[in-house]
């Protein structure tokens, strides 16, 4: 079972006002930031990139006008610290009076007015959303944070072996049957975008270099990568499940089966859907790991 980690990465954080051209003058102050990320796979270590836009004025932003600057920042996770690169330093405007709001997502993507574009063909970006926080030259401790949250739900399968399972089946695939994927985010509503509802086939069942599917084995394994979807506020969906068996007169068999959760498919909650394989059916349970902490089961005669 994976776990959640929340790193608090205090950063130094090199932003602001467009005024990169007098980076030395003195009049002009860097905005610091300060961050939370709660974290998991795929995004549990290493680096990702987030991007990070600006908007100025006296008491509150217009979110349908095109941000006064944009850029990109890539933190550096690891168990015991954090560091963060940005791509362009901005600074907050030196009238103090004026404030700099400020928002920022992941994946970065690409930015096109208020709203941002990503591909994401196969479900695994994990899209992490950070809404406003503003700041003005000479704002005192403690700095504004950027909170980073979840904006989709979770999806990781596992399989084993039941009773009566022959020794030679492989699983072939999983294929989540109508779901959509997060595809952009506006920034002047902080909704993210979805595409039409379309079947998923789990990636990477079959992994690169192997030739043969994997066993069922009477050891709980994962397969396939996580995919992120849409929350549903169905507490049901449907999955078509593909085994073959070498040797039996009728070597690939096809299960449909629903899942069924108690309140939906939640944002930011990960669930865990373990497959048992019997001689006749699948028995199908799925239990959740957190991002936030839920309760599902399903099962299949």
């Amino acid at each position: 079972m994976k776990q959640t980690f929340i790193l608090l990465l205090g950063l130094v954080v090199l932003a602001g006002c467009s005024k990169n051209d007098k980076a030395n003058d003195s009049d002009l102050a860097l905005i610091q930031l300060g961050a939370g990320v709660g974290t998991r796979a795929p995004i549990v270590a290493g680096t990702f990139t987030a991007g990070i836009a600006g908007w100025e004025d006296v008491s509150a932003a217009n979110y349908s006008n095109a941000p006064l600057w944009s850029t990109t920042i890539t933190p550096t996770v690891t168990p015991l610290a954090a560091d963060v690169t940005w791509t362009q330093h901005q600074y907050y405007n030196t009238t103090t009076t004026i404030k700099t709001f400020m928002k920022a997502w992941h994946p970065a993507g690409t930015l096109t007015g208020t709203s941002v574009a990503f591909s994401n063909p196969v479900g695994d970006v994990d899209v992490l959303f950070a809404p406003e926080i503003s700041g003005y030259k000479g704002i005192p401790d403690p700095k504004p944070n950027l909170a980073f949250d979840h904006k989709t739900a979770q999806i990781l399968f596992e399989v084993i072996a039941g009773q009566g399972l022959a020794a030679n089946t492989r699983i072939k695939s999983i294929t989540i049957n109508n779901v959509q994927l997060p595809n952009g985010i506006n920034l002047a509503t902080d909704e993210v975008n979805f595409a039409a509802a379309a079947p998923l086939p789990i990636s990477n069942i079959l992994k690169a270099g192997q030739t043969e599917y994997p066993l069922i084995t009477d050891v709980k394994t994962q397969v396939g990568d996580p995919v992120m979807i849409k929350p549903l506020t169905s507490n049901k969906f449907e999955i078509s499940v593909v085994t073959s068996t070498a040797g039996v007169e009728d070597a690939a068999r096809t299960a449909e089966v629903t899942v069924t959760t108690p309140a939906g498919v939640l944002i930011g909650t990960a669930y865990t859907v373990s497959l048992t394989f019997g001689p006749v059916g699948i028995e199908l349970t799925a239990t959740v790991t957190p991002w936030q902490t839920a309760t599902g089961s399903a099962e299949i005669l």
